[in-house]
């Protein structure tokens, strides 16, 4: 539960108790040491901050309620960790110039002053570090909750019929994956492409994309459909993977024109950035397709073929075998009949019938050939 303190009236007799206790020239001998805490002490700060007073310290966290200002300085109430709402200290900075903002992540060093004591909305009594900071900084969400462990630039994309996705960087951290993306539409229709079509594929496991609420990182812009003409970048986050290992996005988008068919966008990556043999194998297997594809029969081959053509000649043509359908009679008679199908795509979704008689080209007729 997030807790509210109200803190200047305890805060300032806490700062005047504590220079009190000050000798002058103990702090003159002593005003340029800064003995910093290490990060392993960190957790036991929280439970006995006592034991450090006047040692130095740097937290990072984000501020769980309005900041408060007053006679030049400024009193934050932070939260060390945000994810589980833990660990709050109070901040005490010399400072009113600065704006902060309630939920704002700030990185904080100063001295470790002692126990600050207050009550919780509840009425309850709570003990937490209190730091008189030399300085606060606004961060972000990356830099104080998940820390980039590795990051790789990309800049790789696949297209079709004008719409692509663009993969422009990668950055791995402990609690997710942050895909960085743009999409863009030189195309001729509106098109559409979202992450929860997202999709990463790596040593054989499947992650899906996973919205995180907290970072309040760009969007991309692609609701009610991406214009033609326009682009639009984000960041598209999954549960953190393996950053050592090639993977694959996959995503599957779609325009307004139905007459666009289209396949899954894959962006193979490799962390290590060794693409030679990605790309010897997308060209490999994009030159099998191109040689499959001559084998489907397209609309103006289709318009080649003619009464009395024997088969060779519409295989010529058509630059791959039909397949056979329906034969009958006897061949190397009139009344021997055979009807080939010719597939115009690999899912047989258009596709020219021919009928022969005794060998010849009798009749023709297609549906859907382009």
């Amino acid at each position: 539960m997030k807790k509210k303190i109200s803190i200047f009236c305890i805060l300032t007799m806490l700062i005047i108790s504590m220079t009190g206790c000050t000798s002058g020239s103990d702090n003159d001998s002593n005003k340029d040491e800064k003995v910093y805490i290490d990060e392993s002490e960190v957790p036991e700060l929280f439970t006995n901050p006592d034991s450090f007073k006047g040692k130095y310290v740097e937290l990072s966290g984000q501020i769980f309620t309005a900041p408060e200002k007053s006679d030049g300085t400024t009193a934050l109430q932070i939260y060390y960790d945000p994810v589980n709402y833990s660990n709050n200290f109070i901040v005490h900075y010399d400072n009113t110039d600065t704006t902060f903002n309630q939920n704002d992540y700030v990185i904080v060093e100063g001295m470790i002053s002692g126990t600050f004591k207050g009550e919780n909305m509840l009425g309850g009594t709570i003990a937490v570090p209190l730091i008189t900071a030399d300085s606060v900084e606004v961060s972000t969400y990356v830099d104080v909750v998940s820390p980039t462990i590795k990051s790789i630039d990309v800049n790789r994309s696949k297209e079709q019929y004008g719409y692509s996705l663009s993969v422009d960087k990668v950055e791995f951290a402990g609690s997710e994956t942050r895909v960085y993306v743009t999409i863009a539409n030189n195309g001729a229709s509106t098109f559409s492409l979202f992450p929860y079509d997202m999709k990463i594929s790596q040593n054989s496991n499947q992650f899906s994309y996973k919205e995180n609420y907290d970072a309040n990182y760009e969007q991309v812009q692609t609701g009610g459909g991406l214009m033609p003409g326009n682009s639009t970048s984000g960041v598209v986050t999954f549960e953190n993977i393996d950053m050592e290992t090639d993977f694959t996005l996959q995503a599957t988008g779609y325009s307004d024109n139905y007459e666009e068919t289209f396949e899954a966008f894959e962006i193979q990556i490799s962390p290590s950035g060794n693409y030679e043999e990605i790309d010897a194998n997308e060209e490999a297997a994009a030159n099998a397709e191109a040689e499959a594809a001559l084998q489907f029969i397209t609309l103006e081959e289709y318009e080649q073929l003619t009464v009395g053509m024997i088969y060779d000649e519409v295989v010529a043509i058509v630059g791959g075998e039909g397949e056979v359908v329906s034969e009958s009679g006897e061949p190397g008679t009139e009344y021997y009949y055979q009807i080939f199908n010719f597939y115009g795509d690999s899912n047989k979704s258009s596709s020219a019938s021919i009928t022969f008689s005794n060998g010849a080209l009798d009749s023709k007729s297609q549906y859907g050939l382009k």
